[in-house]
């Protein structure tokens, strides 16, 4: 892989080095510490370097889903396309239909998504290209099931709705340091997306409902001042939990039902702190963490 000349003598980086780079690396970390560094490049250069296509919120276009759709017109897929979205607050729905980087610029919290109407403020159902048959032609049609999200502020103008205020179903997406003001819906025996980073507070119930087979990690992130469980895991469903900080929600900190399907090794390193029920409730079993690791109460039941 080589780096190209183009015709008025500006250096080119290949655009494929872009999946091997953010596979290490977010792409807002890159720009903030790597680009800001190197004073001999633009911001812009990296831009047009590493990606094929790239749209700013409400710059270019008005809507964050406006731009996505852009992307997908220009052909931008397998994650080549960057959306960059400017400090301010967004009344829609976002859904993610490309294989794309959607990247909140500012500080933490500064970019805000809030759902109008019933709806959710983040939808990832996807059709499941990557797993239908090459007969079908869908080889290069993203359905954005392989998206990362960094930096955004997720929540709904309806109270109702903050029970599924994200909602995943499809895909592996990469949901890194964004602040999420209600619960995380996770589907889906084909779902496996990474939550890193991230804020989870303030559900009616649940902070992350984890169900149907689904494959999720959840790592690093503040799940907090939820009215029910901190993680709520059921239906065969088979997360990793590690290292996150799970307080004062108003039932256990993790409730894991017979019908789910983590082990201890998967469960690890999180801390509690002030949550109303057992910090690890395991149906019929109760787990607790002590300074020395896990406890296993035999004598308990989960309630």
């Amino acid at each position: 892989m080589e780096a190209s000349w183009d015709n008025v003598g500006s250096l080119q980086l290949p655009t494929e080095i872009a999946p091997l780079v953010f596979r290490f690396v977010s792409p807002l970390i890159f720009i903030h510490r790597v680009a800001s560094t190197c004073r001999q490049f633009s911001f812009e250069w990296y831009l047009r370097s590493l990606f094929r296509a790239a749209y700013c919120v409400p710059d270019d276009v008005s809507t964050i889903n406006a731009a996505i759709n852009r992307l997908g017109m220009a052909g931008a897929s397998s994650r080549q396309g960057i959306v960059l979205v400017r400090p301010g607050k967004y009344s829609e729905s976002v859904r993610v239909t490309q294989n794309c980087y959607i990247l909140g610029m500012g500080r933490r919290g500064q970019v805000i998504i809030e759902a109008p109407g019933w709806e959710s403020a983040l939808v990832s159902a996807g059709l499941g290209s990557r797993n239908v048959p090459e007969e079908f032609g869908w080889k290069d049609y993203a359905s954005g099931e392989d998206a990362s999200i960094e930096n955004l502020a997720f929540r709904c103008r309806n109270e109702n709705m903050r029970g599924r205020c994200v909602y995943i179903v499809n895909g592996q997406l990469n949901i890194l340091r964004c602040n999420i003001d209600g619960t995380v819906v996770v589907s889906g025996c084909r779902t496996a997306p990474r939550f890193v980073g991230c804020e989870i507070r303030g559900s009616r119930g649940s902070g992350a409902y984890l169900t149907d087979h689904c494959k999720p990690h959840l790592h690093s992130s503040l799940i907090t001042k939820h009215r029910g469980n901190g993680v709520l895991v059921d239906r065969l469903s088979h997360p990793q939990i590690a290292a996150n900080s799970i307080l004062c929600n108003g039932c256990c900190g993790i409730r894991i039902f017979s019908g789910g399907s983590p082990t201890l090794e998967q469960v690890r390193g999180n801390s509690f702190r002030d949550n109303g029920d057992q910090d690890l409730s395991v149906t019929p079993r109760l787990v607790d963490s002590d300074d020395e690791g896990w406890h296993v109460d035999e004598q308990c039941c989960g309630a």
